[in-house]
């Protein structure tokens, strides 16, 4: 290696090191992004389109779930069930929800704590999106075609589901009722 490669191998290090120190010394001084916190506004919902969207700050925590259930509720009965643990109870049931300009049909499911919801949403006159914020649920469906979601009915009460974003007119809203 001649001295002249040498120095400009050496100049190269010391460039490459400046610009590490600069860059790290910098990213100090940056505040670091607080973790998302259900409720607080800051939530991240990735919708198909791979685009990220603020979680409104409009709807009230107490209003996505409630731990109260009405008196003499029973199960929803679902269009196909199956049994997911005989032994604990714990069903899988398949649910179909439509949305249209009036709102969700039917506007209210009860399922049995432990339960496996898959849930078949289908956009009957327009594009809608369904969320469920208290399991973090989010579906952008479109005009003519049914979306999925599946989760396990956890906690025990009343859960909200909406459409947020996609509705004409005011939100569309609905209930999941979770009984013990």
């Amino acid at each position: 290696m001649t001295p002249r490669q040498k120095i400009t191998l050496i100049v190269s290090v010391v460039v490459v090191l400046a610009l590490v120190i600069v860059g790290s010394l910098a990213r100090r001084g940056e505040e670091a992004e607080p973790e998302p916190e259900i409720g607080n506004g800051t939530e991240k919902v990735v919708l198909q389109d791979e685009k990220n969207i603020d979680a409104p700050e409009v709807i009230e925590k107490e209003k996505i779930f409630t731990p109260e259930i009405p008196k003499f509720v029973t199960p929803t009965k679902p269009k196909k069930e199956s049994p997911a643990n005989e032994k604990m109870g714990i069903s899988f049931g398949l649910y179909e929800i439509k949305v249209d300009k009036n709102g969700f049909t039917p506007n209210s499911i009860a399922v049995n704590k432990g339960d496996i919801i898959d849930l078949k949403i289908q956009a009957v006159d327009d594009d809608y999106d369904f969320v469920i914020l208290y399991y973090g649920a989010y579906i952008l469906i479109e005009k003519g075609t049914t979306g999925t979601l599946s989760f396990g009915a956890t906690d025990t009460g009343t859960i909200m589901f909406t459409c947020r974003d996609l509705c004409p007119n005011e939100g569309k809203k609905g209930e999941f009722i979770v009984i013990p």
